[in-house]
């Protein structure tokens, strides 16, 4: 292996837009083996987030490091906002956490089977949440979600996504909606219960887990302006790859023996290292 520069790199990946254009849709996700010397805690995931902003950062139960683009098309973010800001409504405006809290996809939580995972949308009931007098309060809240939502963005793998949803459940989430903008259908998952798929819901309920939430959903369907049918993939690419570029944070270092050892642990990809030390993970 051998340091590329910004040229080389051009050169090497110049039939691969995803390495210049991130809003190219199509699936960019990588799930790699990462070397003994990293930790991938809370903090390097955090302070990768930070650096790397467009990319979602996860530690799988393995130990995995998965990342995968975080950007979702305006169709993706419609439904996923709608809920957001319905869930946000049913707050009494004196106390805001009486009813639980909800979190955006900015936050981490250390699941039962040592993943680290970021659902698009979460929710904690307020009797799992810290007294009000514990201080820091913020930092006192241990607790998992007991409802989570997702969206299978075009960025990501529908079997990856599915099996996310089931790791939801096996680790204490009690109700889970996987939202598939592009096909219009939404899947429920529920402690105990088999997958429910429902196609093109007006309505969806927060049933006995998160009581009195219904939310709306007729207008964020109108607003895809999608129908049945229409292809995952669009615009269509020359090919099937993706290129991402990841900048490290201080503590995952990547000398070029490193590397060269991720590469021979992670065939499936093509891996790279650049002068500034960022790291390329390709795949054809």
């Amino acid at each position: 292996m051998e340091l590329l520069s910004e040229e080389e790199l051009a050169v090497r990946y110049w039939k691969w837009p995803e390495y210049y254009r991130h809003d190219t849709y199509g699936r960019q996700e990588a799930t790699l083996r990462v070397p003994e010397e990293w930790t991938i805690d809370f903090d390097s995931l955090e302070r990768a987030r930070v650096l790397n902003e467009i990319y979602k950062y996860e530690r799988s139960a393995s130990g995995e490091l998965v990342i995968s683009l975080r950007a979702a098309p305006f169709i993706e973010s419609q439904l996923t906002d709608s809920i957001l800001f319905q869930l946000y409504r049913q707050r009494e405006p004196d106390d805001p956490f009486s009813r639980g809290l909800v979190f955006t996809s900015k936050s981490m939580f250390d699941f039962p089977d040592t993943s680290i995972m970021s659902p698009s949308l979460s929710w904690i009931p307020p009797e799992l949440l810290p007294p009000r007098d514990v201080k820091p309060w913020w930092d006192s809240i241990e607790s998992n979600p007991t409802f989570v939502v997702e969206h299978c963005s075009c960025n990501d793998s529908p079997e990856r996504m599915h099996r996310k949803m089931e790791q939801y459940i096996a680790n204490g989430v009690l109700l889970g909606w996987l939202v598939d903008a592009w096909d219009q259908r939404v899947y429920v998952y529920r402690a105990g219960r088999k997958m429910q798929t429902i196609e093109k819901p007006l309505f969806l309920s927060g049933e006995d887990v998160v009581p009195g939430f219904e939310v709306d959903l007729s207008d964020a369907w109108t607003a895809t302006k999608l129908g049945r049918g229409e292809p995952r993939i669009f615009p269509p690419r020359e090919n099937g790859g993706f290129v991402l570029r990841v900048r490290l944070p201080e503590t995952w270092h990547l000398p070029l023996e490193t590397a060269t050892r991720m590469a021979d642990t992670n065939p499936q990809y093509k891996i790279d290292r650049t002068m500034l030390g960022d790291l390329i993970v390709a795949c054809s």
